[in-house]
């Protein structure tokens, strides 16, 4: 949950929730509910991230969504996207390695997703000049050229991951 106050933990219904202050770039922009929408908890209204910011900030920060591999496994049960919204989000926050996730992320998931090709090559004229790490924690698996990104190999979908 995004906070322009302090950040800090919360427990509630056996769920451990942490609020993380906005990027400053939204903070700046008088942005900081951009991508998110109004749900109704226990007859309270609460701003919560919608898929694509969710998919970008799981992107940029995967530790807080319980790690790399938690991150891309839950990213995996997205079924639709808002592309101008995703791709908005990304250009407010400028950081060519997330670019480069959020790029390598769609091209994997393409079909599924029905990402149009002309974004993923905006993306890819976005991403980082140098290799770069998706999470230096994860380590490298392999190196995506188009990306100039090293990720980790649960980032690689496989074969069987689309049988289900």
């Amino acid at each position: 949950m995004c906070t322009s106050g302090t950040p800090g933990r919360a427990d509630w219904n056996g769920y451990r929730f942490e609020f993380v202050r906005c990027p400053l770039r939204l903070r700046q922009a008088e942005e900081k509910y951009f991508g998110t929408v109004p749900r109704e908890i226990e007859q309270q209204v609460v701003c919560v991230t919608g898929p694509e910011r969710t998919l970008v900030d799981c992107m940029a920060v995967p530790r807080r969504a319980g790690g790399p591999e938690e991150a891309l496994v839950s990213l995996r049960g997205v079924t639709v996207l808002k592309f101008e919204i995703l791709e908005k989000y990304l250009d407010m926050l400028g950081n060519a390695r997330v670019y480069a996730a959020v790029g390598a992320f769609l091209e994997q998931e393409a079909q599924r997703l029905f990402v149009p090709v002309s974004l993923l090559k905006r993306l890819e004229e976005r991403c980082p000049r140098s290799k770069t790490y998706f999470s230096r924690s994860a380590g490298a698996g392999r190196y995506l050229r188009r990306w100039n990104l090293l990720v980790p190999e649960a980032f690689l979908r496989k074969e069987d991951d689309f049988e289900a």
